[in-house]
């Protein structure tokens, strides 16, 4: 797993620094507009119905981290499965899941090299990759892309670094390893449109809902910006 920077990812987790213990807001959103629209504290309005024979639909988290999107999709009514490189948070994403509610979802996550999915073909309704097909050298994660599009028959999720930022420019698209103490010796892989759309091209997905999200600060420099991409079959 050279290019994955498995022991980089594990010292990361080790140090607090990806214990994202809220879901993010963009998924919530995807998840409330393309698949179950939340109506009530317990009630949901399907907007994505389980195909036939299937009792319910099921999600991949896709480098599930600490596992909060992987409860995120559980609380959506979605059975969910999580997977990632690094045992250091898949051991956090269990204690996460208990304390949340979801103590049976500890035997769904699993350690897996990145690429190859121990899992049937088309076998989930759903996917989210978030803020994870950034954080690889380009190459491997159009291989990864190719692997979703194996397992995921219907929608997919991702969002990705836009070079849009107070270092760089919109249509910048280069990779560096990552120097800051957070994620210190990890890939970060910038996207402009273009980029985005060849991650995808050769997978039979097909980008339905696009945004560019950009936080510019009104008091210094800073400025951050992620695509966030709907996919479909």
């Amino acid at each position: 797993m050279p290019q994955l920077q498995q022991e980089q990812w594990n010292a990361s987790y080790e140090r607090g620094d990806n214990q994202m213990l809220y879901p993010k807001e963009e998924v919530v959103k995807f998840l409330n507009r393309f698949v179950r629209k939340r109506t009530g504290p317990n009630s949901f309005r399907d907007l994505l119905a389980p195909r036939p024979g299937a009792q319910e639909l099921r999600g991949l988290d896709y480098g599930c981290g600490v596992g909060r999107m992987t409860v995120l999709l559980e609380e959506f009514g979605i059975r969910a499965w999580g997977v990632d490189i690094s045992p250091t948070c898949l051991a956090a994403a269990r204690e996460v899941a208990a304390h949340f509610g979801h103590p049976s979802l500890a035997d769904r996550f699993a350690q897996v090299d990145g690429l190859a999915l121990p899992f049937d073909d088309g076998f989930f309704d759903v996917g989210i990759a978030s803020g994870v097909l950034d954080s690889m050298h380009f190459e491997f994660a159009r291989r990864v892309a190719l692997e979703l599009d194996r397992v995921v028959e219907r929608w997919l999720y991702v969002d990705l670094i836009s070079g849009d930022n107070g270092r760089f420019h919109r249509e910048f698209d280069a990779e560096e390893v990552v120097s800051d103490a957070v994620e210190r010796g990890t890939v970060q892989s910038y996207f402009n449109w273009t980029k985005v759309q060849t991650l995808f091209a050769p997978t039979r997905f097909r980008i339905h809902w696009a945004r560019l999200i950009t936080e510019q600060s009104c008091t210094d420099r800073f400025r951050y910006s992620r695509y966030h991409v709907v996919l479909r079959k």
